[in-house]
């Protein structure tokens, strides 16, 4: 972590480019690695919002979750590649394997395989 305040990573690359990011939690390989601003995040997982640069008040758990989201808040990513796709979106939800939410206040349950 470079700055930003009251953050805790434990694991390798967390937060690696945050410049005040605040009250951000990561824990595993990169969790929030290239986040700037955004704040009030939590990963717990590999890559877990990878990709986040200032979206805020987002949940991921699970490998490789929330990972396509850069700016979009209030979203919940529960289980291995679950996802938010889209910019800007606001509190979505993705429960399962797999699960990709596209749309705002939306909630995805992963589907089971056929």
């Amino acid at each position: 972590m470079r700055r930003g305040s009251d953050n805790v990573f434990l694991g390798y690359l967390g937060e690696n480019f945050s410049t005040t990011g605040t009250f951000d939690t990561g824990v595993g390989y990169g969790p929030l690695r290239s986040n700037t601003t955004g704040a009030d995040n939590t990963a717990m997982g590999a890559n877990n919002l990878g990709l986040n640069t200032t979206g805020a008040e987002n949940t991921a758990v699970g490998v490789g979750a929330c990972l396509s989201n850069t700016t979009g808040t209030g979203h919940t990513c529960f289980g291995y590649d679950s996802d938010v796709v889209g910019q800007n979106l606001h509190n979505a939800t993705a429960i399962g394997a797999h699960a990709t939410v596209k749309v705002s206040d939306a909630i995805v349950l992963a589907a089971l395989p056929a």
